[in-house]
Order: structure tokens, then C-alpha cells, then sequence
């Protein structure tokens, strides 16, 4: 494979910027930061997984499991779904 045909076959690629990249260190740098941060009731943040089945369904569920997040911490709405193989 020649240059031209490198050229001419490449595809586009967007990497992202530095900024993004620095963003992401930082951020992923704090995460692993929070490991090490004992429990207190001023740094205390409950992690909710509501199951709500489809959340448009259970709305008062959702907005109780809001009230206790605030958001300050994790509320995740799922549902069940079975499926037989």
C-alpha cells in the first residue's frame, strides 16, 4: 500500500481535544480519589436503584427517590425484563 492509497482509504477519526482528555483525567483521578474517603454524615451521598419498571409509570416512586438523592448522588430507575431462551 502506497501513500495515495493510504490517503484515499483512511478513515476520519476525532480523537477529541486536549481539554477533553484533561477533563477526563481529572475527573477519573477525583473518582479514584473518593476510595479512600471514610463515611460521614456531611459527606454521606445514598446511591438509589429505584425499580420502577418503565419510570412514566411510577411517577410518585421516582419523585421519592429524588427527594432522598437531591441531586447530590445516584438515582438509577430500572426495570425487569424476562426473557426466556
Amino acid at each position: 500500500m502506497d501513500l495515495t492509497s493510504y490517503y484515499l482509504y483512511r478513515t476520519e477519526v476525532n480523537w477529541g481535544s486536549s481539554t477533553q482528555a484533561q477533563t477526563y483525567s481529572e475527573a477519573l483521578s477525583s473518582i479514584q480519589q473518593l476510595v479512600h474517603i471514610e463515611e460521614h454524615v456531611k459527606n454521606y451521598r445514598p446511591q438509589i436503584l429505584a425499580l420502577t419498571g418503565i419510570p412514566n409509570a411510577r411517577p410518585a416512586l421516582v419523585d421519592f427517590a429524588y427527594l432522598i438523592c437531591k441531586r447530590n448522588s445516584l438515582l438509577i430507575c430500572g426495570d425487569v425484563v424476562r426473557v426466556r431462551f
